[in-house]
């Protein structure tokens, strides 16, 4: 027979609060980090309490999130003109020109998303082994 541990109401209570706090403590890092103020004022009896200025921030920082319009990364950017790419190549009949003109679009702005300045010769330079006039040569 194996003997358990017991807790009082007392003990797993004040457990109970210890990890509440923590939570506490946890989310008012957080807030702070996201709007600038911690806007938490008290934690009491399981309840945090916030000053109305600061339930206003945190529904505008909110509000303002999800009005924000969304960012794609750069490897969605990089699949989404993978996809148009074959598209485009599927309606070219095995045509090797647009398969290659369509590939050299791709690697080209996704090259030109980290550098604006650049050239078509310098993203082929980047990207493709063989020499400039070489890959040109592919589409013309």
């Amino acid at each position: 027979m194996s003997t358990h541990n017991r807790f009082s109401d007392e003990q797993v209570s004040g457990l109970a609060a210890v990890t509440n706090e923590r939570r506490f403590n946890a989310l008012k890092d957080r807030l702070t980090a996201a709007t600038g103020s911690p806007g938490l004022v008290s934690f009491h009896d399981g309840k945090v309490h916030m000053t109305l200025g600061e339930w206003e921030r945190l529904i505008n920082t909110i509000r303002d999130a999800q009005e924000q319009p969304r960012q794609p990364g750069m490897e969605s950017i990089n699949q989404a003109l993978i996809h148009a790419a074959d598209e485009v190549i599927g309606l070219a009949d095995g045509d090797e020109r647009i398969t290659d003109a369509a590939n050299l679009m791709v690697n080209a702005g996704m090259h030109f998303i980290g550098h604006p300045e650049d050239t078509l010769e310098d993203a082929i330079e980047a990207n493709y082994d063989d020499e400039t006039d070489n890959v040109l040569g592919w589409i013309r």
